[in-house]
């Protein structure tokens, strides 16, 4: 295995489904975009807990000539609510960013299964290829021996055409999973062998993930903030009715004289202020009843991909406890029938049909159940 990390060519016999993981982790441009989003808001979080910055004033007048500091200092608990607010703001893109990462691997996975399937249907179908020019092989020679039909090597030889479409459409499905993976790793990937994968036989229990959904998932965390944020943004604007102290330092420059000076800055338009608690009220019950909704959709789906998983996990233990043995030897008894002239030719082919569709649908069974419990591990936070 090597890798040149310029522009993160890969080229490798076998390429593990975590390694995937990692590099899309590392360069995903939608996940780097959502980080620097979030650190954009990190210089906020100290500065919002301070007073506008000072003001100096030079005043030209007809008999003197001044020179002023003056720090305006808004009412105190605005400060600290500002500041709490900033928090809230940069938790909220912080959420939004493990949303990010979550939905990325969510989606890594899925072009990596779709992968995995394509390469396996090629890996069945080359199987059978080989099979059939076997078969075909000794059609021939009974044929030519008159011990055989013509039909035979006719149905072999239009059987391998079959197959070897099957090998065209399957490379364009395994092309297409591959570039998913290469757009979501930012990499230059060449063809590998994936993993095989081991699917433990697990049933999901509704109230474990349903707890993992309350208390992990980013994107009810980000609707909470949203709420926290509303709430903080009207409390702003009550506190912005009352007051604020700007004391003032000015120095005559023409006499020397200095003052001290204590202003109150009273807001006349009282009725802005008003308008804007009425605004963010407005906002509250809004955020509050979209936190309510998402939670209510997010629960649903929990409830619906509980149910199909376990039931897609039912189907793909039935074909690989029970399906898949039968097929096996199902086709190798009319293999070795048709060698041995105990069956027909037409005998052997379907039960070598049906083990290439028991095959393909074996591993489309396996990619379902994998799909579903990537979407789950998304939803309940990583907690699968």
């Amino acid at each position: 295995m090597s890798a040149i990390n310029i522009s993160l060519i890969i080229s490798l016999d076998t390429f593990p489904l975590e390694e995937a993981i990692e590099i899309a982790i590392r360069r995903n441009p939608q996940i780097l975009s959502s980080a620097e989003r979030a650190k954009a808001i990190s210089p906020k979080l100290f500065s919002s807990y301070f007073p506008p910055n000072p003001i100096f004033t030079y005043r030209a007048m007809f008999e003197s000539d001044n020179i002023s500091i003056a720090q305006p200092i808004p009412f105190p608990t605005i400060l600290i609510t500002r500041g709490q607010l900033a928090n809230d703001e940069y938790n909220k893109f912080y959420y939004l960013y493990k949303a990010k990462i979550l939905e990325i691997i969510r989606n890594v996975k899925e072009s990596y299964y779709d992968y995995f399937l394509a390469y396996k249907k090629i890996e069945i179908t080359n199987e059978i290829i080989k099979i059939l020019e076997n078969i075909k092989e000794i059609a021939s020679k009974r044929y030519e021996t008159g011990s055989g039909e013509l039909w035979d090597v006719l149905k072999a030889d239009i059987e391998l055409e079959k197959a070897k479409n099957e090998i065209k459409i399957f490379e364009s499905e395994k092309q297409s999973a591959l570039s998913q993976l290469k757009a979501l790793l930012d990499s230059s990937i060449q063809e590998f062998i994936p993993q095989e994968i081991e699917l433990k036989d697990e049933i999901y229990q509704n109230e474990f993930l349903k707890s993992a959904l309350s208390e992990k998932n980013p994107n009810i965390k980000v609707y909470e903030l949203d709420f926290n944020l509303n709430k903080k943004e009207k409390s702003i604007a009550i506190q912005s009715l009352f007051p604020e102290i700007m004391p003032e330092i000015l120095y005559n420059t023409r006499t020397g004289e200095r003052n001290f000076l204590i202003s109150f800055e009273i807001p006349i338009l009282s009725f802005l202020n008003f308008s804007k608690i009425k605004e963010t009220s407005s906002k509250i019950k809004a955020s509050e009843y979209e936190l309510k909704n998402i939670e209510v959709e997010l629960n649903q789906r929990i409830d619906a991909l509980i149910s199909m998983h376990n039931s897609k996990l039912e189907r793909y233990k039935l074909f690989k406890d029970v399906i898949l043995p039968k097929a096996e030897n199902a086709f190798k008894s009319a293999q070795a029938g048709y060698i041995t002239s105990k069956l027909d030719f037409l005998t052997y082919i379907q039960a070598q049909k049906v083990l290439f569709d028991v095959k393909i649908e074996y591993y489309s069974a396996l990619v379902d159940v994998l799909k579903i419990r990537a979407e789950i591990e998304e939803i309940t936070g990583g907690v699968l």
